[in-house]
């Protein structure tokens, strides 16, 4: 069964067995479909090429089939074939029909979002506010966000599923169709048997999503008896809402829903989030962007050096070698800056280091803006803008440890100073002792010179 999925089939009957997910997304040219008719039974369908037998102990076949997309799913060949219908684009048929075809079909889609894909598949199924809409996790993920409609039809013989989300910069759709008899002894073992076959998908590279990229970070509110309340978003869509008391939640598009079901409604508008509760609308304010929401963007895969990583960089990126606590780092730079003829200068950039021999990603930093450029001393990077400051440095000679501080002001003018660690401490306080530090460590540094690349 599968579990950990929320699309669940309206059918009474496919709805106890089939708790099916929401679908993922790909890259493919085709607009999505409805799930073609099985080849029939005197033509058997060629087997896809890249498919891997494994014999179980009962005896069964249980297959493979490995997409060039980069999804696999497993099913047993006594109870199911798979028809390769294009290079992106395959279907799980159950051998036994039943009152009709029962079938999983996957495509991986390009040049379409998910909601969209699913409104053209379920374009056709009936009256739009028949069909059930849900949010959750996609097939074979604990972190990826999908979307999924299902629809029974009026007589109840026919349950339709389709299950979309953002996949490495397409959409992976998966399609489900189940026709029932009304008889348990046959309508159970089918459900059953196209749920293993979802559950079964795993992917070799999920790419991190981008459709909810601006969402994830720390959020705080004052409220007028002076506390501060909190809400944060993390890119894998958990978090904790710090309102009347600490909560873990799971967050949509446009809901966050605590562990036990309570769910708020809300919503991002650039540095602001609004959460509803009780029917007053708060917003709070961004804090910061929790690091794990930043997607790296410089390939450097198959790089054995730096200079390999520098020779492949796109025209208007920049580059510069730096010491951070007595070890070599390369920063790159998206885009370089030079002000009245100065030498150029980076507000943000990533940083590679060598591990065992080859370069590795170390993590991320980022300015306000062009008036506060990177900048170096005492083996540490500094970062700051208009209500923060930040010190990075390398710690074990392997991962990065940064130190930042930012300042808030309630509606009365007084200002209150957060401190965070990447190591995981905090503070919160009055004093400005180490925001001023900080400060002037900035101030007293030297700007990163950065190489342009033309």
């Amino acid at each position: 069964m599968i579990h950990n999925h929320l699309l669940k089939c309206c059918s009474s009957l496919l709805a106890l067995a089939l708790v099916c997910s929401l679908a993922g997304c790909g890259a493919s040219s085709r607009a999505p479909a409805q799930p073609s008719a099985p080849a029939p039974a005197e033509e058997p369908a060629a087997a896809p090429a890249d498919e891997t037998p494994e014999a179980t102990d009962e005896g069964a076949t249980e297959m493979t089939y490995m997409s060039p997309d980069g999804w696999q799913i497993r099913y047993n060949a006594k109870t199911a074939e798979a028809i390769e219908v294009d290079a992106h684009t395959a279907q799980f048929v159950l051998t036994e029909r039943s009152a009709g075809a029962n079938m999983l079909t996957v495509s991986v889609l390009s040049d379409v979002e998910p909601e969209e894909a699913l409104y053209i598949v379920t374009s056709t199924w009936g009256e739009p506010d028949e069909i059930e809409r849900r949010e959750a996790f996609l097939p074979g993920t604990t972190d990826k966000w999908g979307y999924g409609r299902s629809y029974t039809d009026p007589e109840g013989s026919c349950t339709q599923t389709a299950i979309a989300g953002e996949y490495n910069g397409g959409v992976l759709l998966f399609e489900l169709v189940s026709h029932l008899t009304g008889d348990d002894a046959i309508d159970f073992p089918v459900s059953d048997t196209l749920a293993e076959i979802l559950d079964s998908v795993t992917y070799t590279d999920f790419a991190p999503q981008q459709q909810y990229a601006y969402v994830p970070g720390v959020y705080s509110r004052q409220q007028e008896n002076g506390e501060f309340i909190s809400v944060e978003l993390r890119a894998d869509h958990s978090g904790t809402l710090n309102i009347h008391e600490s909560t873990e939640i799971t967050w949509g598009s446009t809901e966050l829903t605590t562990d036990s079901g309570v769910k708020y409604a809300y919503t991002v508008e650039g540095d602001t989030l609004y959460l509803e509760d009780g029917g007053e609308w708060l917003d709070f304010e961004r804090e910061k962007m929790p690091e794990d929401a930043y997607v790296m963007k410089t390939d450097f895969t198959g790089c054995d050096t730096f200079t390999q990583i520098v020779d492949r960089l796109a025209p208007g990126s920049g580059y510069a070698n730096v010491t951070l606590d007595g070890t070599d780092v390369l920063l790159v730079a998206p885009d370089v800056y030079a002000l009245d003829g100065e030498e150029p200068f980076a507000t943000e950039a990533e940083l590679f280091i060598y591990e065992n021999g080859f370069p590795a990603f170390l993590g991320h930093v980022a300015s306000g803006g062009t008036a506060n450029p990177l900048m170096l001393s005492g083996g540490k990077l500094y970062t700051a803008g208009h209500h923060f400051v930040e010190s990075a440095t390398l710690s074990g000679g392997t991962s990065l440890l940064t130190l930042r501080v930012s300042e808030t002001f309630d509606a009365d003018g007084n200002v209150r100073y957060s401190a965070e660690s990447s190591d995981g401490t905090g503070s919160v306080s009055e004093d400005a002792t180490l925001f001023e530090e900080l400060w002037s460590a900035y101030g007293e540094s030297e700007i990163i010179v950065f190489n342009e690349v033309k």
